[in-house]
């Protein structure tokens, strides 16, 4: 019996068609002991990613197995049923049985050690932020996730949206104060030059014509990101933090939002040139985002300037519409 059924035509399916293909192929395949339903979820900065669950009867947990990647390589000539055995061998690696208890989202006091943060783009995400509790920053928007974690399943986060805050009969103010507050603790910020830190990621493969320090000397950039370095960013919201840089690097400084994940700073400097600057790392900032970024990891399409004087922190276009 061929479990992966016939070939779809020779003209390329969309993917809304591509997806249903899948899941009937899987179905046939699982049959009875699993169900395949396709779940698009919208996730960062509104863009839309196609996954696939296969739910073990009985159960009530399943990962998101997401196939935007797999569509790519349907277009470039792979074939279907290369494709769902990829996906077979891949939800096989999974367990069925986790010590994750999916209750404990319906107390907030059990969750409540467990909530986070993030920081995100507020005009990249009009759609997600209706569906979510969330705290105005400048031009951005601080969400928030309950971290969880199994023996089986790893690390993982669930997105609080308002249907919980509701079941919580919570605030957003509440909620804020506890994952701050949780986030000050797990995720403290770290503040690292980048002649330091590519050293340490680039660790023993560094030798004597990959010297750092000589390709970066007189680079005064910095990296601020948590502990963790993941969702790093969100440390610019962290009470006294941008002062504390402030203090350390004497004076104001250029925040480039390279990702979610994490921020470089860049003293301003000399005060003849920085507007002109300011508009030349904008630039830069564009560029980033459009060649190596997922669409999910920007944060935010320009610089933002932080005024030591004031403990102010402004977009950059902001800046140079002040500028005669």
């Amino acid at each position: 019996m061929n479990i992966m059924g016939n070939e779809p035509n020779n003209d390329m399916m969309d993917i809304d068609s591509f997806m249903e293909e899948i899941r009937e192929r899987l179905q046939a395949y699982y049959r009875d002991e699993y169900k395949v339903d396709i779940h698009n979820v919208i996730k960062n900065n509104d863009s839309l990613q196609h996954g696939i669950t296969i739910l073990k009867s009985g159960s009530n947990l399943s990962p998101n197995i997401y196939l935007d990647d797999e569509y790519d390589a349907y277009i470039n000539g792979k074939s279907m049923e290369s494709i769902t055995s990829s996906i077979i061998a891949i939800r096989s690696e999974c367990a069925d049985d986790t010590d994750f208890d999916a209750g404990r989202l319906k107390s907030y006091e059990q969750v409540r050690e467990s909530l986070s943060i993030r920081l995100v783009s507020s005009t990249m995400n009009r759609l997600t932020l209706k569906d979510m509790p969330h705290v105005d920053y400048v031009d951005m928007a601080v969400i928030f996730a309950v971290d969880i974690e199994s023996s089986d399943m790893g690390k993982g986060q669930v997105v609080i949206r308002n249907e919980h805050l509701k079941m919580w009969d919570k605030t957003v103010d509440r909620l804020y104060a506890d994952a701050l507050s949780n986030m000050i603790h797990k995720a403290p910020p770290l503040l690292k030059d980048m002649v330091s830190l590519l050293g340490e990621m680039m660790g023993d493969r560094l030798n004597e014509d990959m010297d750092i320090s000589r390709q970066y000397d007189g680079c005064n950039m910095y990296v601020l990101t948590n502990q963790s370095k993941n969702f790093g960013a969100a440390v610019m919201v962290y009470p006294g933090v941008l002062k504390d840089v402030a203090d350390i690097l004497d004076g104001d400084y250029y925040v480039i939002p390279s990702s979610v994940h994490e921020l470089i700073i860049i003293p301003v400097g000399d005060t003849e040139d920085k507007w002109d600057r300011s508009e030349e790392l904008s630039e830069m900032v564009r560029e980033i985002n459009d060649a190596q970024l997922s669409p999910e990891e920007v944060l935010s399409d320009h610089v933002y300037r932080y005024h030591a004087a004031s403990n102010w922190l402004e977009p950059a276009y902001k800046s140079l519409k002040n500028v005669s």
